[in-house]
């Protein structure tokens, strides 16, 4: 019965311990890739037909976030408090994201006295509404609600109601009730219920 119980004590220190790493920011600034083991993680194999669901956790307040994306903030919100997320993280692929722009984070931020989690001044530069992130390759300005990101060959530029995407295999344009989409030797139109198709070849 001794050992029984050691074993529980144990078990149940480890699991703590979990619950406390889950929610601590990246110390390194690597991006998790995760594009081979989503294969694998996005089906539950015990239920070949049942996706797996991703979990977030909010970085400040350690819970379990149920989130939706803000398009006209541009800002991830707690379903549960209809609260901003300053950073969360993304348990599949380990990765600490920014809430507004849903940038990874991995390594620029501290953890203030209070506890809460900001950016690190050295490596973030903030001025009033604007904030620019340089991390090797990949650029993210967010001014207001502007937002631009640079990640390796790919551009996202959103600004004043429309997106743009430029990639090394195309680019799409974003409006309210417009489209655009080239890639390669194709152009996509839409418009509402008109879609048009236009191939090169």
């Amino acid at each position: 019965m001794k050992t029984f119980k050691a074993y529980l004590a144990g078990a149940i220190l480890l699991a703590g311990a979990a619950c406390i790493n889950s929610a601590s920011a990246q110390t390194d600034t690597t991006r998790r890739d995760t594009t081979q083991q989503r294969s694998q993680w996005d089906r539950n194999p015990a239920r070949s037909n049942e996706a797996t669901t991703h979990t977030y956790v909010d970085l400040n307040t350690g819970d379990t976030l149920d989130y939706w994306y803000d398009t006209d903030k541009k800002i991830v919100m707690n379903r549960t408090s209809n609260l901003p997320v300053d950073f969360y993280i993304n348990t599949t692929t380990g990765d600490t994201v920014y809430g507004k722009g849903r940038f990874v984070v991995n390594g620029l931020l501290l953890q203030g006295q209070d506890g809460k989690w900001k950016f690190d001044e050295s490596k973030v530069k903030i001025d009033g509404d604007e904030l620019k992130i340089k991390d090797g390759n990949r650029k993210l300005k967010v001014d207001g609600d502007d937002i631009k990101v640079k990640d390796g060959k790919t551009k996202i530029k959103s600004e004043k109601g429309e997106m743009k995407v430029k990639g090394e295999d195309g680019k799409a344009k974003y409006e309210k009730d417009k489209i655009k989409i080239k890639d390669r030797d194709t152009k996509i139109k839409q418009k509402g219920d008109s879609t048009r198709i236009k191939n090169d070849n």
